[in-house]
């Protein structure tokens, strides 16, 4: 930020952003989790409006490659939530999100998911081999396809072919704004982080680094900080 702001690009500065092989995760779990995550939650989107109850079943097909990095069964406690696909796909069903709340302490209890309708929704996931995902620049697919039966028995059915955050599917603004003011949610509401955001989003607006250092006292003001 400071080599920007004194007019200097370095010659190792990437010129797309994110990179090859970066990933700006917009989920707190592993990354193979994701392409999945955001399928699901915009799927449930399109019930919006309806009378909320679990699904009955979600199918979820995944690159070959991808189950073995992640941790079947019941998560025994946030570390593992993280890497459980089944997890990852009841919350994001029942909660049309997953933030850092889904994998608070208090989320577990005695080895498994506290909440009973996460575990319950987790028997009824499947996970399958879907070879006709597009593989990346790894070499494995990092898209995910996924179809959810709701409780009336409506299928709806969807694919991310790269996952959400990568260069193949970068990120944009409102994504990044939204994971921003997730992360503030524990010291300072969405207003507060809005103004936040939109002061270091306005980089370019500072005459100097200095001018930018002069103003953060000001914004973090904003957080009740010192």
């Amino acid at each position: 930020m400071l080599t920007r702001m004194a007019a200097v690009r370095p010659a190792t500065a990437p010129a797309e952003f994110p990179p090859p092989g970066f990933v700006t995760k917009l989920y707190p779990s592993c990354t193979a989790t994701h392409a999945a995550v955001a399928e699901l939650i915009a799927l449930g989107s399109q019930a919006a409006g309806r009378a909320a109850a679990p699904p009955q079943a979600i199918r979820c097909g995944l690159d070959a490659f991808v189950p073995r990095i992640l941790i079947p069964g019941l998560p025994d406690g946030p570390d593992a939530a993280r890497f459980s696909l089944g997890y990852c796909l009841a919350y994001a069903a029942l909660y049309g999100a997953l933030g850092p709340e889904a994998f608070a302490p208090q989320a577990f209890a005695a080895g498994a998911p506290a909440d009973p309708a996460i575990r319950d929704l987790m028997g009824r996931i499947t996970i399958e081999t879907d070879a006709s995902l597009p593989k990346g620049p790894s070499g494995i697919a990092t898209g995910a396809s996924v179809t959810l039966i709701r409780d009336d028995g409506t299928v709806l059915s969807g694919r991310r072919e790269a996952v959400p955050g990568s260069r193949q599917s970068p990120p944009c603004d409102a994504d990044l704004q939204r994971k921003f003011a997730v992360c503030l949610a524990p010291v300072c509401d969405r207003e507060a982080a809005g103004d936040l955001w939109r002061r270091l989003s306005s980089l370019s607006e500072f005459s100097s680094a200095g001018a930018l250092l002069d103003a953060l006292p000001a914004a973090f003001t904003l957080l009740g900080q010192d």
